[in-house]
């Protein structure tokens, strides 16, 4: 997201995606798929309250606040289709879901850390985030074997 200086009024890093069988938390469930685990970090600027961006000038503090949340990630699936909610019962209910820290609004010259826990199905190509009405959205390829069905685990990168 870019400012009038050309610099970044917010950096996010989605990071260290892995497959995990199960994952922990008081209530177990089985997913509809497997769980995706991923780190995200976010960095704000001086001036992330005004900053715009898009070819609207959209206000980038009004997009992202609130918004960079588990219900925004989709996926592509194994068969080329969109496969939203990937928020399950089974993944919300994983203490390994770290997205508390992105419920509010972001402050300026900040940095927050979280992790998410996405149900994909097995065989997933790819995970992306798109802004509701705005033109804005990124995708990450996952690798190969990652999400096969016979994964376990193990971190890999983007």
């Amino acid at each position: 997201m870019a400012k009038d200086s050309g610099e970044p009024a917010i950096t996010f890093v989605v990071d260290n995606p892995r497959i995990q069988p199960d994952c922990t938390g008081f209530w177990q469930f089985t997913p509809n798929g497997v769980y995706l685990i991923m780190d995200v970090s976010v960095e704000t600027s001086e001036d992330y309250a005004t900053a715009r961006t898009g070819s609207a000038g959209y206000s980038v503090s009004q997009t992202f606040d609130r918004n960079l949340n588990g219900w925004a990630w989709k996926a592509i699936g194994p068969d080329g289709n969109v496969v939203a909610d990937l928020v399950s019962t089974a993944a919300l209910n994983c203490d390994e879901n770290q997205t508390d820290v992105f419920k509010d609004p972001f402050s300026p010259t900040s940095t927050y850390q979280g992790s998410y826990v996405l149900d994909v199905p097995a065989g997933t190509t790819s995970v992306f985030i798109e802004f509701s009405g705005k033109d804005l959205g990124w995708e990450w390829q996952l690798p190969a074997n990652l999400t096969a069905p016979d994964a376990t685990g193990g971190p890999e990168g983007f």
